[in-house]
C-alpha cells in the first residue's frame, strides 16, 4: 500500500513538473512574442519619427521659400514706390513748366 501511495505520489509531482513545464515555456512563448510585437512597434516608431523628420525639414525649406519670396516681393514693392515718387516728382515739375509756359503767353 505504501509502495502504491508512494508510486501514486511520484506520479502526481511527475504530473505537477510537467505540468510546471508547460506553464513555463507558454510563458517563455508568450514573452517572445510581446517583446517580438515591442520590437515591431519600436521599427514602426522609428519610421514615424523618420518619416515627421522628412516632413519637418521640407516645411522648413518650404518656409525659407517663401520667406526669400516675400523679401523679393517686398524690394519689388519698394522700388514700385520709389518709381512712383518720381512719376508724381515729374508731374509736378512738368505742371510748373506748363504754368511758366502759360504764363509766358
Amino acid at each position: 500500500r505504501e509502495k502504491e501511495e508512494g508510486e501514486a505520489r511520484e506520479a502526481k509531482l511527475q504530473h505537477d513538473v510537467q505540468d510546471v513545464q508547460q506553464k513555463m515555456e507558454a510563458a517563455a512563448a508568450e514573452a517572445e512574442e510581446k517583446e517580438f510585437q515591442m520590437e515591431r512597434a519600436r521599427v514602426r516608431m522609428e519610421e514615424e519619427a523618420v518619416s515627421l523628420k522628412e516632413q519637418v525639414e521640407k516645411h522648413r525649406a518650404d518656409l525659407d521659400d517663401l520667406m526669400g519670396r516675400c523679401v523679393d516681393a517686398e524690394e519689388a514693392l519698394d522700388g514700385e514706390k520709389v518709381a512712383h515718387q518720381e512719376l508724381r516728382m515729374t508731374e509736378q515739375e512738368l505742371r510748373v513748366e506748363i504754368e511758366d509756359l502759360q504764363a509766358d503767353l
